[in-house]
């Protein structure tokens, strides 16, 4: 028996050639799953081959059992749909992750009306995989397909080139690194033009991937860290001893002015006004908040590069 059904959402596809199917494959609870993009409409820019997709489809079997085939029935719909759910939020959350593609967001569903949610998923079965029913045959006349769905409107980006990375991490069941939701947050408040949460959620990132960067470099315990996290503000920890740790060129590479801008920014927000000061330049902020993501993604590369070094 197998089960399709579709996680909408607007995704530009960037690569040599996107118009290739991206495939994975993986296992969740011993069903088989794959998952399907590829991109239509191609066009090239900057040297660039760009596609567009709404639907990511995702596929499940289960050939050696009759466990699909029981979740079938009527009275199983919300089961179903909780299975469906969790896959569904594993792939996301690693395309997310580990594609940093925004817009695609994780869904806490209605379990109260799941027929619902199936129809707006599309959801199809099969005996054979050649001859493909609806899930859901009567009209359900939900009034929110974007709720029930998660599609926005707002289109995501995925490069290609990420895709292995992502495969790997769902074969794997890696998990990301603790600041890259933050980050991928970030990225995606700015891409709506919501600079507070943007900033608020950029400088979260920055605070994790810095004090494990300054563990592993110094080499330092868990316990020493601590004391100084709680003795030493981020504003220092990035003007002073970013200095003393990373090589001149990686810090003549960081927009530490912006950096620093931004986390005053951040203070205002969380300690003193609740908001962003009215006197805050809009592009400045921008470009603080890009600032703060380039310093994580250069840290966390560092990272990784110190602990591949130590094992």
């Amino acid at each position: 028996m197998k089960i399709y059904f579709t996680v909408w959402a607007n995704i530009y596809v960037i690569g040599k050639n996107p118009g290739e199917y991206l495939r994975a494959e993986f296992e969740h609870n011993a069903y088989q799953v794959s998952v399907l993009v590829q991109a239509k409409d191609l066009y090239l820019e900057k040297d660039l081959l760009i596609g567009f997709t709404r639907s990511t489809i995702i596929e499940l079997s289960d050939e050696n059992s009759n466990r699909l085939e029981s979740l079938l029935q009527p009275s199983s719909a919300t089961p179903l749909l909780k299975l469906l759910t969790d896959i569904r939020n594993r792939v996301v959350n690693v395309i997310r992750n580990f594609g940093s593609t925004t817009h695609i967001p994780i869904l806490k569903p209605d379990f109260k009306n799941p027929k619902a949610c199936l129809q707006a998923w599309d959801a199809h079965f099969s005996s054979d995989g050649k001859s493909w029913n609806k899930l859901v045959e009567e009209d359900i006349h939900s009034t929110d397909f974007h709720a029930l769905s998660g599609f926005m409107n707002v289109p995501g980006n995925l490069r290609a080139d990420k895709w292995p990375i992502i495969e790997d991490a769902l074969r794997t069941g890696k998990i990301a690194k603790p600041e890259q939701e933050f980050l991928t947050n970030a990225q995606e408040y700015l891409e709506i033009n919501n600079l507070r949460l943007a900033l608020i959620e950029a400088i979260i990132g920055l605070e994790i991937v810095l004090d494990e960067f300054l563990i592993r470099k110094l080499q330092l315990s868990s316990e020493w860290i601590d004391e100084l996290i709680s003795r030493i503000g981020l504003s220092r920890k990035v003007d002073k001893h970013l200095k003393l740790t990373l090589s001149q060129d990686d810090f003549n590479s960081v927009k530490v002015s912006q950096v620093l801008r931004g986390i005053n920014w951040r203070n205002q927000v969380m300690h003193r006004v609740g908001d962003l000061p009215d006197a805050v330049d809009p592009v400045q902020l921008k470009e603080s908040i890009l600032s703060i993501i380039n310093l994580c993604n250069l840290l966390a590369k560092k990272r990784e590069e110190i602990a591949l070094l130590q094992q």
